[in-house]
């Protein structure tokens, strides 16, 4: 996660939310002889994705990534396509290639929900405390890695036991990581996207779920500020899910521009599950060990059952 660098995250006291929520998709359990979310094997894809290499814009096996992740999404019957675009690092001359990928689910639901995470890793070690990795590329485990690793479990579960009312697509963003503090640039892919949505949908997704850095061994989401402030109930029904899961909340309003902004200022639904309380953000440290299977199933098993209560929701209405 880079979109609003440490320094620039300014947290603002929860106000109380005087919200009557009055869909039952909020609070609906999972029923329990659905299959559920395995964080063995969210930790398992972790592990697999960083094996084959840091994914920064000029990384030796950036392109093996690419295809690893689109072989992966399409084992899950997901109709995948490559979006590709230009960035430029900012202060400098220096212009990658990027590439979205895009998974949509074969069913042709009108209501479709977007999960999403971006994929490439940071090229800068910035936050070390060590000058000499400043410059050096992070593996990303965490960063970069564990929002991939949730929503390919998400998906595998999903794939088994398909949701009957709702399609749920995957976008995996680059160029989140691309900018530079104090500079911004960052969150290319999802911009990028939004600008081109209509390629993509005619008619909007009903609202977007960004998973990020949601693998910290001392798990804490935070409360984002924009997707409180614009779409309180779509927050409050994740809130609700992380909350049965037992999944720690800081309430404390945090202020963070990921990838779900671009979609907030196009008027669509989106929140940022993200824990920012991360020691090793934005450096060498960021590594596997560091990642914990029991966070990743919290998270993940809190969108699982949210997205079917979702779905029971859509059934009813119709």
């Amino acid at each position: 996660m880079s979109c609003l660098p440490k320094n620039e995250i300014k947290p603002k006291m929860l106000s109380t939310l005087n919200i009557v929520v009055q869909y039952a998709f909020l609070t609906h359990p999972a029923l329990s002889a659905e299959p559920q979310f395995d964080g063995q094997m969210a930790f398992a894809n972790i592990e697999q994705i960083c094996l084959t290499g840091q994914r920064y814009y000029d990384a030796p096996k950036r392109d093996k990534a690419i295809m690893q992740l689109v072989d992966r999404l399409e084992q899950l019957d997901l109709d995948v396509s490559i979006q590709n675009f230009e960035g430029t690092v900012p202060g400098s001359t220096h212009e990658y290639s990027l590439h979205n990928i895009i998974a949509k689910s074969h069913h042709t639901y009108t209501n479709r929900v977007i999960l999403a995470s971006h994929w490439d890793t940071r090229p800068w070690a910035e936050e070390s405390v060590k000058r000499r990795h400043q410059n050096k590329p992070i593996q990303g485990a965490n960063d970069g890695t564990s929002g991939l690793a949730a929503i390919l479990e998400i998906m595998r579960v999903l794939n088994q036991n398909p949701l009957q009312n709702l399609a749920v697509d995957v976008i995996f963003f680059d160029g989140e990581e691309l900018g530079k503090p104090g500079k911004g640039g960052y969150c290319r892919g999802s911009e990028y996207f939004v600008q081109h949505l209509d390629e993509h949908y005619s008619s909007p997704p009903i609202g977007v779920v960004v998973l990020d850095m949601i693998a910290d061994h001392s798990l804490r989401i935070e409360q984002e500020y924009h997707s409180i402030r614009t779409h309180p109930v779509w927050w409050n029904g994740l809130s609700t899910h992380l909350a049965d899961q037992e999944v720690p909340i800081n309430h404390s309003q945090i202020a963070i521009k990921d990838d779900q902004y671009p979609f907030i200022e196009k008027g669509i639904p989106a929140a940022l599950i993200i824990d920012m309380d991360y020691p090793h953000w934005h450096t060498p440290e960021d590594t596997v060990d560091k990642c914990s299977p029991q966070s990743l199933e919290k998270v993940g098993q809190a969108m699982l059952n949210w997205l079917r209560s979702m779905d029971d929701a859509y059934g009813t209405e119709s």
